[in-house]
């Protein structure tokens, strides 16, 4: 008797903790949350980020840079490299659109990074990026080219990376 009174107050204490709690769903990954840095202006103008694109570049050292880039010529040496979506990007886009791209070496080729938000102040324009992380990941590093449209006369803005993963080197346009 005092066994299956037990049963039943076991049953209905996992009936009733079943009930109360809410189910919950693990994500395989980790969501990194973007730093944003602003210098607390009201001037600063971020804006929406129109078409995307990623593709891993071969690791040959820590790498972050930006670059806006205004003409077709400027994507050779990343279409040589295997970008060949870049090759859609011709002389006519350029007569009224611009690219921004962003080379990032991360500590895993299982991190996902991509283009968050671009901030504009007077003087400069800021990607954020957003990484997301395997809750496993591989010890590989990995260089991504990311790459985001972006409108034309935008080119006297100084560009960086405001979270880049490694410290960011300054590229000639």
């Amino acid at each position: 008797m005092k066994k299956r009174a037990l049963a039943f107050a076991c049953v209905g204490c996992l009936l009733s903790g079943c009930a109360s709690a809410s189910p919950t769903v693990e994500k395989p990954w980790k969501e990194e949350e973007p730093d944003i840095e602003s210098d607390g202006s009201e001037e600063d103008v971020e804006t929406s980020i129109m078409e995307q694109g990623s593709f891993r570049l071969t690791y040959d050292g820590n790498r972050s840079s930006v670059v806006y880039v205004t003409k077709a010529k400027q994507l050779e040496n990343y279409i040589q490299q295997g970008a060949e979506e870049l090759a859609r990007y011709d002389d006519a886009y350029f007569a009224e659109k611009a690219l921004v791209l962003v080379v990032e070496t991360v500590k895993s080729g299982s991190v996902k990074v991509q283009i968050a938000s671009i901030t504009m102040t007077e003087t400069e324009a800021l990607v954020t990026l957003s990484r997301r992380s395997p809750q496993y990941g591989t010890n590989d590093m990995a260089t991504w080219l990311l790459w985001c449209e972006e409108e034309q006369g935008l080119s006297q803005l100084d560009w960086s990376v405001t979270n880049p993963a490694y410290d960011s080197q300054k590229t000639v346009r």
